[in-house]
């Protein structure tokens, strides 16, 4: 038993380029790309204009990847935003921002991934229906959690391998449309007319296929060399997530056309079966269900971190912060914000809009830490804030201002979208917020 709880001085550097890519990647590429390219399609009027939106969506999150390459090199400590934040606002805010991703931003965003996954698991096996996507959905948040908790290297060699297979999956996906002699004769005539371009809509959609790329910094304390593997992760993530991104939409296309894609519930299902047949459709739900497993892997793993640094600074919140030497992990964190997330699951997954209902409880309180954050790099290099081997945002003040810009977009977008769709859910996120300001100024 004391092996067991033998404690380490820390987080030590200990993840190369490729674990850090794989988190990314991992992070990234979720359901996302199937759930929102359809809408994005009908939201655009040709498929030039769908491209370039996933253009201009890749450049955007390159710009903030820049910029989070510069804030994860001159604090290179785990924790990331919770470190600029304390660094730039002090440890009131940042004690904000842990406190509301502990309980809104972590277990909506795990929680969304968690349905998604619990909703094409069910279609694999006759005896599971929606009222089994609760089990489901906690059942994978339970194993992910304990993979992590028993050491960093069963977490990031989970995520190698469950990125690799949807990376692979994606890959195959690709193959079908472009490969298949029958594919350009699987389209049905378009039963949606196609709408107006739609910008605003166009880009919410298209930047929320893009997001997660900033958790990466959330472990900087653990990779080896930061300048060159967490820089490098970060861009050559990006630049391979829009290769990615860019061949499924032009496969989708190919395949369906632009106005079938835009009528599609399930673009990939339609490509596959039109393809495979009824294998399609189990293919389609295997390579989905890894997708959302290796989403949520890499936010279990990476969001932990905040809660560790948390604890570390703010003392009665110390047991957060404890380091166990053995599993080289904060197993605290990681079971405390797995119970969270597996209440709300319950709470709120059931019901078809079970998906929407969690994106929009976290959304506002997301990009308005992001937005907080991307300001935050403006401070630290007024305040002469500097580092052995940093990287330099080129092009400074223009990218980070244009960085600035995308948050401050999407935070309006996010929180006039819930003002419109005003639910239970946004009462709780004010009552947690409220809670949460009460707790920053009470002692310790």
């Amino acid at each position: 038993m004391g092996r067991l709880m033998k404690r380490d001085t820390g987080p030590v550097a200990s993840l190369g380029l490729t674990d850090a890519m794989a988190i990314i990647v991992g992070t990234v590429i979720g359901a996302g790309i199937y759930e929102a390219t359809p809408l994005i399609a009908r939201s655009t009027v040709s498929a030039g204009e769908l491209v370039v939106v996933f253009i201009i969506g890749g450049l955007c999150a390159l710009i903030g990847a820049l910029c989070y390459a510069e804030l994860g090199t001159v604090l290179s400590r785990t924790g990331g935003d919770f470190e600029y934040l304390r660094e730039a606002y002090g440890q009131r805010l940042a004690f904000l921002f842990a406190w509301m991703t502990f309980w809104i931003v972590q277990p909506s965003g795990v929680g969304a991934s968690a349905y998604i996954f619990a909703r094409y698991a069910t279609r694999l096996h006759d005896s599971l229906g929606v009222e089994h996507f609760s089990i489901v959905a906690v059942a994978a948040v339970t194993c992910l959690t304990a993979a992590n908790a028993f050491g960093l290297r069963i977490g990031t060699t989970t995520q190698k391998l469950l990125t690799a297979t949807k990376v692979l999956g994606l890959l195959g996906l690709v193959a079908l449309g472009f490969l298949s002699p029958a594919a350009l004769e699987v389209a049905a005539p378009a039963t949606v007319a196609p709408d107006p371009f739609n910008p605003q809509l166009a880009f919410i959609l298209v930047l929320y296929t893009y997001g997660g790329w900033n958790v990466i910094v959330l472990i900087a304390g653990e990779i080896k060399d930061p300048h060159r593997n967490l820089v490098g992760a970060l861009i050559l993530g990006i630049i391979f997530i829009t290769s990615i991104y860019l061949l499924v939409v032009l496969a989708f296309e190919y395949t369906l056309g632009h106005a079938n894609l835009g009528a599609s519930h399930s673009a990939a299902a339609d490509v596959a079966e039109a393809v495979l047949g009824e294998f399609g459709a189990i293919f389609i739900s295997v390579l989905i269900c890894m997708t959302c497993l290796a989403n949520i892997n890499a936010t279990i793993l990476t969001n932990s971190r905040i809660f560790y640094a948390f604890g570390q600074r703010w003392p009665s919140y110390r047991w957060l912060g404890r380091w166990h030497a053995r599993s080289h992990s904060p197993v605290n964190a990681l079971l405390a914000q797995g119970v969270i997330t597996i209440v709300l699951i319950i709470a709120l997954a059931a019901g078809e809009q079970s998906f929407q209902r969690l994106v929009v409880f976290g959304a506002p309180v997301f990009w308005s830490f992001f937005l907080l954050a991307s300001i935050s790099l403006f401070i630290l290099r007024h305040r002469g804030y500097t580092a052995a081997n940093e990287f330099r945002v080129p092009f400074y003040p223009v990218l980070p201002l244009m960085f600035s810009a995308i948050c401050a977009f999407m935070l309006y977008a996010s929180i006039d979208y819930a003002l419109a769709t005003l639910t239970i859910e946004a009462a709780a996120v004010i009552a947690v917020l409220i809670a949460g300001c009460v707790a920053a100024y009470l002692p310790g």
